[in-house]
């Protein structure tokens, strides 16, 4: 272990305001004044209550569980310091990034739904951009909830655009690309908010590498700002899509990615160029899988999709303070729908039929879950997907045929990117940070990252490897068998999400 320096950092632990436990049932969790939540466990929640007005030294004194080392209890203590769980009394001040000189065109484009309540955060963040944007163009694809006169009265230069009806995201996206100026284009979901310097490094990252159709910066949840959201996204061979890094605390773990399976929209850049090389969004998509579909075309064709993890963003998947964005029968329709049309468009032939059957499998298993659980509009919605993807099939076919012939890579080449990604680090819909993440995901990062530069662990201290039976052990022990089941799923699932 690497020795500690002569005087060490000894920081002073104390909550937030308003952060408290929150308990029910096997469930515990620390909940902040502004409603969002992050799952604990109970060694977790004893290291947290023990910090309370107590020296980095003095925690390590009073608390001394018999199967932790003193590396794994500062790991955990550097980890809700970093979460915003805890808070140090000597904060280092962010380092100020400057912007381009020179930022190009950019026109930001936002499709509301019923955004009201996004609108003005959102604004502001895109107002206070060290590099912002020339126009803002707003598609209001949901006009019932007043943003269009709200924006009048607020924000008259945003240029709103008639849709002339609802209709699907892709469209809006279309009509109001079509009506956009700039040389980049700037999609924003009006749920996300821009850091100050973000447009600025997606920008540099769209001109350092000129086969860029798409440049993703790192979404955090608004929800739990210390925690990602994700930095791009990917469609797997099992389950949904999913954004990569989604609920992992972030320790810049995953900063040194270059390229990305594909980038969510609800926060990317994309050049005009590109529009016109790759082609316009794809409208049969209702909602989901329209922004994979275009980036894993891009790729198809030759281009890249690049991380800009300097880039950041959070975002709120639309879901207001203290509640959490569920899987109702109108999404599940939609996605299941999405992810037949998408593995229809993009895969060749023989991972079209293997995605096809994995879907196919995993629907029925899912059916024969609703309908034990009399849960019949979630019947309705599964039976409603594959029909309408069935219908869509003839129109389908041709499309199929032309973009299949243009392609440049292959199948293998197109999802190599995505094998290795990480796991996701979410449980019922909320980030986790427990004991087990802390020691085994987290405490290497910080051994390992001189970048991180945290108080409580020097970089080069000692990597515990305690091998898988002792991990899982270590769940049971301190989380319960429940958690360890969830465990064993969540990666079954992950594995059987590579192609």
């Amino acid at each position: 272990m690497a020795s500690l320096n002569s005087s060490p950092p000894n920081p002073r632990y104390h909550a937030p305001p308003g952060v408290r436990p929150h308990i029910t049932g096997r469930r515990i969790m620390l909940t902040t004044a502004q409603g969002w939540q992050v799952w604990i466990d109970r060694r977790v929640l004893e290291l947290w209550t023990v910090a309370q007005g107590r020296t980095l030294e003095e925690v390590l004194q009073t608390f001394q569980p018999k199967d932790c080392t003193q590396t794994q209890m500062r790991a955990g203590l550097a980890c809700l310091a970093q979460a915003d769980l805890l808070r140090r009394t000597d904060p280092s001040p962010p380092t100020p990034v400057s912007a381009p000189p020179d930022c190009g065109r950019v026109s930001a484009i936002l499709v509301g739904y019923n955004s009201r309540p996004w609108l003005e955060g959102c604004l502001a963040s895109l107002a206070s951009q060290s590099c912002p944007p020339d126009e803002i163009l707003f598609a209001d694809n949901g006009p019932q909830d007043g943003s269009a006169d709200w924006l009048l009265r607020n924000y008259p230069q945003v240029r709103q655009i008639d849709l002339a009806g609802r209709g699907s995201l892709a469209r809006a996206l279309n009509t109001a690309v079509r009506a956009a100026q700039g040389d980049y284009l700037l999609l924003l979901n009006p749920d996300v908010c821009l850091q100050r310097d973000a447009l600025a490094h997606m920008i540099a990252a769209a001109r350092n590498h000129p086969d860029c159709a798409a440049v993703a910066p790192k979404l955090r949840l608004l929800s739990a700002p210390a925690f990602l959201n994700g930095l791009g996204n990917l469609v797997g061979k099992f389950s949904w899509g999913t954004d990569l890094g989604l609920g992992h605390l972030d320790l810049g773990q995953f900063d040194h990615w270059e390229k990305l399976p594909s980038a969510c929209f609800a926060a990317a850049l994309i050049s005009s160029w590109a529009i016109q090389a790759v082609g316009t969004f794809d409208e049969g998509f209702p909602l989901y899988y329209e922004d994979s579909e275009w980036c894993y075309r891009a790729r198809l064709l030759g281009f890249d999709i690049r991380a800009a993890p300097d880039a950041l963003a959070e975002h709120a998947f639309g879901a207001l303070p203290g509640e959490r964005a569920a899987l109702k029968p109108e999404k599940l329709q939609q996605v299941t729908y999405g992810r037949l049309r998408w593995i229809t468009r993009i895969n060749g032939r023989g991972y079209f039929w293997g995605f096809l059957c994995a879907y196919l499998a995993e629907d029925l298993i899912r059916l024969a879950f609703y309908l034990l659980q009399g849960k019949w509009r979630s019947v309705r919605a599964v039976w409603r997907g594959w029909r309408d993807y069935l219908r869509a099939l003839s129109a389908l076919l041709p499309q199929r045929r032309i973009l299949q012939a243009r392609r440049r890579i292959t199948d293998r080449q197109l999802f190599e990117l995505q094998r290795g990604a990480p796991v996701l680090a979410v449980r019922a819909g909320y980030p986790q940070l427990t004991w087990d993440r802390i020691v085994s995901d987290y405490l290497p990062l910080i051994c390992t990252n001189p970048d991180l530069a945290l108080p409580e662990i020097d970089p080069g201290c000692e990597i515990p490897t305690p091998g898988t039976l002792r991990r899982l052990v270590r769940i049971v022990k301190i989380e319960g068998v429940e958690a360890l089941v969830y465990w064993i799923g969540r990666n079954l699932v992950w594995r059987l999400m590579q192609p």
